[in-house]
């Protein structure tokens, strides 16, 4: 869009205004319109303050009058306090955040001056109020070395004795455009004081380094050094000694913190010894923040989930279920993460050729550290020893809620019949085939019937439709298998996750009363099969059976069965004879 042949009228305003301006003030001269590549208009202008000359541009956007046009300081020197870096754009009073099409291009021009005559007063220095702060991502575009000072370890040290001296082990995280340090955990010298960061994942070669933390009282009065003999100086003086020394002679201490109880600066040590330099870390303090999570979230800590099924649908399942809080997870699955995999899955190419389940765990460990993940690579629907599925079974057990991600019918029952046997709530999911959608269910001891019997009412609501199934004929499950895989983008995936993890929250009961009146949903991604739109949700009622359980340990039953296993068991006679044998 040619913004001046579209709105000619405007055009035409625009240099009778600034042409008017030109006339009737003593401060504006200079000005020169300019065509440039693109068709884009640029008007060079000059502010004359005092004695001084200010050579600005004002450059019109594609979009004006819908956007506002720029303000630029053409003689690449820092003019004004309200500037974007160095021969960058001045920051007027209109703005992209309160822009007004009827503000022209000659009003910029007035602002201009205005700031600048206001920062120069004939006596003292004038200061002009921002009218806006500098964001934290602003203000570091441009370090490429950063920081990171944890809230946890300003409280740590603050409880501590000052002029102390700790060994840190840091992680450095790196991406193209910058290098961000952390401290993992401090020991310090000549004590048995240990402090750990939890809630840092734990540091891995070879991103892992050593430095030492000088506790100071305070970090205002600390000068900032240019060279390493300054540095050296200061920490002999300061009474810091080991440090000093090994600041040039030690290679594997990479860096020096100094900090009080409120801030820090951290010095990267370069390398070889002899042509040792320092390189000077932004420090970015870590502020409290908003609660982001409902306070009966943090119930959540002491739950156990079993899930099974670790591909796309079972690995964002869990995910948000530890963002959420689950404090114990046990992931199964005997899959290998492979190139395919990642058009639907929460994993990366950094775990491809992994088993999915100790990848998933990895992945969870560089969220929630502190959360428990165990793992176990069994196929629950494929052939495996009688012993092995027993453990697991076992296992699933003993969590506080079971979650089949598999739709595998073998794992569903394997499940079905540890839930009902434990007494233990379970949740499961499938996607449908097609970006048709998919459906979440749920099944609570003496609230609803057991999985097993839901699963069959849900299969009975679908035939009783009377609507043809407009799929393809597997499941999701057979990804897994020598099937073609099911077709399903990740939105269709991201979906039934995001669902399926409200449920499974919902059922611990952490909040109250339930938010879904009925145990399963059936959940349209198109307007296909049962659905008339995107969205269309199908609430399914289902008939309530009872959980069975076994009977008490007393019955005659129970009896019968004791006495016939005690009838196989070795006699004393037989023992003796044997031991005689051998």
């Amino acid at each position: 869009m040619i913004w001046w042949l579209e709105h000619a009228q405007r055009f035409l305003k625009e240099r009778r205004a600034i042409t008017s301006l030109e006339q009737s003030s003593e401060w504006l001269r200079g000005v020169a319109w300019r065509l440039e590549k693109g068709a884009r208009f640029e008007v060079d202008f000059e502010v004359v303050h005092g004695e001084e000359v200010f050579e600005l541009t004002l450059e019109y956007p594609d979009l004006f009058p819908m956007t506002p046009p720029s303000v630029i300081v053409r003689s690449k020197q820092r003019v004004s306090g309200h500037q974007w870096g160095t021969g960058g754009e001045l920051c007027l009073e209109y703005r992209p955040d309160n822009w007004e099409e009827h503000v022209t291009g000659a009003m910029m021009m007035e602002s201009a001056h205005r700031l600048i005559a206001s920062e120069r007063p004939a006596e003292g220095r004038g200061i002009v109020p921002s009218a806006h702060n500098i964001t934290l991502g602003q203000s570091l575009r441009n370090a490429n070395c950063r920081f990171l000072m944890r809230r946890a370890l300003r409280s740590y040290l603050q409880g501590k004795n000052t002029g102390t001296v700790y060994k840190a082990v840091i992680t450095e995280r790196r991406t193209q455009k910058a290098f961000v340090a952390i401290v993992n955990s401090l020991t310090g010298l000549g004590e048995a004081d240990t402090w750990i960061d939890v809630d840092v994942p734990a540091p891995q070669w070879p991103y892992k380094s050593q430095a030492w933390l000088v506790h100071v009282d305070d970090l205002k009065v600390v000068p900032i050094f240019d060279t390493v003999d300054a540095f050296h100086a200061w920490l002999v003086e300061a009474g810091f000694s080991d440090v000093a020394a090994g600041l040039q002679s030690d290679e594997t201490l990479n860096a020096i913190i100094v900090a009080d109880g409120s801030d820090s600066r951290f010095t990267w040590l370069t390398t070889p010894l002899k042509e040792r330099g320092l390189i000077h870390y932004k420090v970015v303090n870590e502020e409290a923040q908003q609660r982001r999570r409902p306070e009966s979230h943090d119930a959540l800590k002491g739950k156990k989930v079993g899930l099974i099924g670790c591909g796309s649908l079972g690995s964002k399942i869990a995910v948000s279920l530890v963002r959420s809080g689950v404090g114990e997870i046990h992931l199964v699955d005997d899959d290998i993460l492979m190139p395919g995999n990642l058009e639907r899955h929460d994993l990366d190419w950094r775990m491809i050729g992994h088993h999915k389940s100790a990848a998933l765990r990895a992945r969870i460990e560089e969220i929630a550290p502190s959360c428990v993940v165990t793992t176990q690579q069994v196929g629950l629907g494929k052939q495996e020893a009688a012993g092995t599925i027993a453990s697991l079974l076992d296992r699933l057990g003993n969590c506080d809620l079971i979650i089949d991600a598999t739709a595998n019918a073998i794992a569903f029952n394997y499940c079905a019949g540890t839930a009902q046997v434990n007494r233990k709530p379970m949740v499961w999911a499938e996607v449908f085939a097609g970006g048709i959608g998919g459906y979440i269910a749920r099944s609570r001891p003496d609230l609803e019937p057991p999985p097993a019997a839901a699963r069959r009412q849900i299969l009975a609501w679908c035939d009783a439709q009377g609507v043809q199934w407009t799929g393809v004929a597997n499941d999701y499950g057979v990804e897994n298998g020598t099937e073609p895989p099911l077709i399903a983008d990740d939105g269709d995936v991201a979906v039934i996750a995001a669902h399926t993890t409200r449920l499974a929250i919902d059922t611990f009961g952490i909040a109250g009363d339930s938010d879904f009146p009925y145990p399963v949903y059936m959940i349209g991604l198109s307007n296909k099969w049962l659905f008339s739109q995107p969205f269309d949700t199908k609430p399914v009622s289902l008939i309530f059976e009872p959980w069975h359980e076994l009977a008490p340990a007393n019955s005659e039953a129970a009896k019968e069965a004791v006495e016939f296993a005690v009838s196989l068991l070795p006699k004393d006679d037989d023992s003796n004879a044997a031991s005689s044998a051998a």
